[in-house]
């Protein structure tokens, strides 16, 4: 709709890949999500089912052909070193994710008939999956 109305936008590449999949947990998240800070990025849990939840882990662009080429199994290893085992053991399901960060910002928010609102507007990094927040 944006492109409709010529509205351009700002954009900055924050060099980062956010890896989004579900993940099988072998204890129960009691419908909680969990977030941990790194010096790379961030890797949250987001709690669906009862040993289902969303796992979101940001990380630096020029680390994905090396966590790309990883099977499952070496996947789960790693988020699961970074983690612990607060959620007991890690299985991911077949389908990952993969999608590059950017911050974008529209030059205008308002035109003739159109209000641009949440990610219309402007897109930000998505820490712990919370951008629908703002």
């Amino acid at each position: 709709m944006a492109n409709k109305f010529n509205i351009t936008y700002k954009q900055y590449s924050y060099k980062a890949i956010a890896m989004s999949s579900k993940i099988n947990t072998t204890v129960f998240h009691n419908n909680c999500a969990f977030e941990k800070f790194l010096s790379s990025g961030s890797l949250a849990f987001l709690p669906l089912q009862f040993d289902i939840s969303a796992v979101i882990w940001c990380f630096p662009e020029n680390q994905f052909s090396i966590i790309r080429s990883w099977n499952q199994k070496q996947l789960s290893q790693e988020i699961q070193s970074i983690f612990g085992s607060n959620l007991g053991s890690l299985h991911f399901f077949e389908n990952q994710q993969y999608t590059k960060l950017n911050l974008k910002i529209a030059n205008q928010h308002i035109s003739h008939r159109l209000v641009l609102i949440g990610n219309s507007a402007q897109t930000i990094h998505p820490i712990a999956g919370q951008g629908l927040n703002l």
